[in-house]
């Protein structure tokens, strides 16, 4: 009776509607706007002023067909994209015109633009998912009931791979299961950070193998990472990832001064487009926590998949790959915990990569009522009881 559980935005918003990722774009705009400047030419050609925001907006509509007002990911992801653009072409360049220096200048500025408006819209999103995800004890208290409740009904190994850059999940299995808990984060191997002010800060470095204690049966990965995950962009090919406290970073204002550009540090998080997606997590340590993630479902008897989309190309093929490796009679139990009628069972079954010549996918069950109360109904019982 193992299990692994897959949780989305769906699961944080459920007990925090501040995090709707609708509501989280619109601030991330306002925040731009609010500490940039209009631009604008009109004394020249007559221009009207735009906000810093619209002109990101615009970059991100040449570069992916969904509206980047209501998905950070399309309006961040955009210029992330844009930095893997350019630094192939540097190395073209660089092939092609290996002397032209001024030309290899050039590419290597535009890179370093597109990645401080990367850096400025990704510590803005994180900055406000920090805020917003506090651990209210009134917000908390039905999280840590739906994580207790899993505990209890599976007495195996539980791995929970939260795609959410909150530490929501990660204070409610603190608040319940600490003692049968751990994550990507070696406590062994404590680290000192120091600022450009020489103020010393501790914290842990992540895993570089999953090597998790043998007394624990409860695993988190954050396949995506999180906002309390940094590193040092200076160091290519390192594999030093630490994880700080949350509250360090809310704060010590360690976002704000990423934007300020008097952090070296920066956030070890994966928000891009789904193309990018597919090549970043390809790196550590996103690399490694999609290792386990895989590990888990291949020997989980039960999938529990909270509050996701099925629109992320490399967690589908994660899902895939590990359901086709499975024999029929080995099937896992797969409950599907959502709000409403998306997504439909026709759309998880090609997510999953199911066709029609395979059969009923009676193995696939739905509960389409929400998160909070999920564990008290029969959906629950009928599925956690199976075997």
């Amino acid at each position: 009776m193992n299990l692994t559980v897959l949780s989305g935005n769906g699961l944080s918003t459920a007990f925090n509607p501040d995090l709707r990722l609708d509501l989280l774009c619109h601030e991330v705009i306002r925040r731009i706007d609010a500490s940039n400047a209009q631009i604008g030419d009109s004394e020249e050609r007559d221009l009207p002023l735009q906000t810093v925001a619209n002109l990101m907006a615009e970059v991100a509509r040449h570069l992916d067909g969904n509206d980047p007002t209501e998905d950070f990911e399309v309006l961040i992801g955009a210029f992330v994209a844009q930095r893997h653009a350019i630094q192939h072409m540097n190395r073209l360049a660089r092939a092609l015109a290996p002397e032209d220096e001024v030309l290899a200048q050039a590419l290597a500025e535009s890179a370093k633009f597109a990645r401080s408006v990367s850096d400025e819209g990704i510590s803005h999103v994180l900055e406000i998912i920090s805020e917003r995800s506090m651990a209210y004890a009134e917000r908390q208290a039905p999280l840590e009931n739906f994580v207790e409740a899993i505990a209890s009904a599976f007495p195996g190994k539980i791995t929970f791979a939260n795609l959410n850059y909150d530490t929501m999940l990660h204070a409610a299995l603190l608040g319940t299961v600490k003692s049968e808990l751990c994550d990507l984060a070696d406590g062994r191997r404590k680290i000192t950070v120091k600022d450009e002010d020489g103020k010393i800060f501790s914290c842990v470095a992540l895993r570089t193998t999953l090597s998790f204690p043998s007394t624990t049966r409860i695993r988190l990965l954050q396949l995506h990472g999180s906002y309390s995950w940094w590193y040092d962009p200076e160091q290519e090919k390192t594999e030093l990832v630490v994880r700080f406290e949350a509250w360090q970073v809310r704060d010590e204002s360690f976002l704000a001064q990423v934007r300020s550009e008097t952090m070296n540090l920066r956030p070890a998080v994966v928000l891009s487009n789904q193309l990018n997606k597919t090549t970043e997590i390809r790196s550590y340590p996103f690399s490694l926590a999609y290792e386990g993630f895989g590990l888990s479902l291949r020997s989980s008897s039960h999938w529990l998949i909270v509050g996701y989309s099925f629109r992320d190309d490399a967690v589908n093929a994660s899902l895939r790959e590990a359901l086709g490796e499975r024999d029929r009679s080995a099937r896992p139990k797969v409950l599907v915990i959502t709000l409403g009628v998306s997504p439909s069972r026709k759309e998880v079954e090609q997510a999953l990569g199911w066709g029609k010549s395979e059969g009923p996918s009676d193995w696939l069950t739905f509960h389409r009522d929400g998160v909070v109360d999920a564990t008290k109904s029969n959906d629950w019982t009928n599925w956690s009881c199976s075997s």
